[in-house]
């Protein structure tokens, strides 16, 4: 196995060769805190907008609107399930191993990102043929 395989990878383990010169690691507690905290932030905003989304609008029957909503609400959504994701890996980490919360929070949407290109070239793709 590789021991360096991209630029987040070896900014990661800088770090943790930093820590372990300095002889610190990454309070465990206060890491899992802040994750929790950016997951409540992140199904707090999709529930929000979920709920303003599908209140009626007297006078606009206008389908656009309605999927634009639709598709705003599934990217938040999702969102929210990868921040989930991402405290799982966290905290099914060794602590000794354990990347700082941070580290996590930085991949928050990386994914959502290169799914909406790959979409999009397919769109594309499909469009010109």
């Amino acid at each position: 196995m590789p021991a360096s395989t991209g630029r987040a990878t070896g900014a990661a383990e800088c770090t943790r060769s930093a820590r372990a010169h300095r002889g610190t690691t990454p309070n465990a507690e206060r890491q899992i805190h802040r994750a929790c905290g950016d997951v409540r932030t992140a199904l707090l905003q999709a529930l929000e907008l979920l709920s303003v989304a599908t209140v009626p609008r007297p006078g606009r029957d206008d389908v656009f609107r309605a999927y634009s909503d639709l598709g705003c609400v599934q990217r938040h959504v999702l969102l929210a399930l990868h921040t989930t994701d991402l405290l799982d890996q966290m905290v099914g980490t060794q602590p000794e191993h354990r990347q700082p919360w941070s580290y996590y929070r930085g991949r928050i949407g990386m994914k959502l990102r290169s799914m909406g290109r790959r979409e999009h070239q397919a769109t594309t793709s499909d469009t010109a043929r």
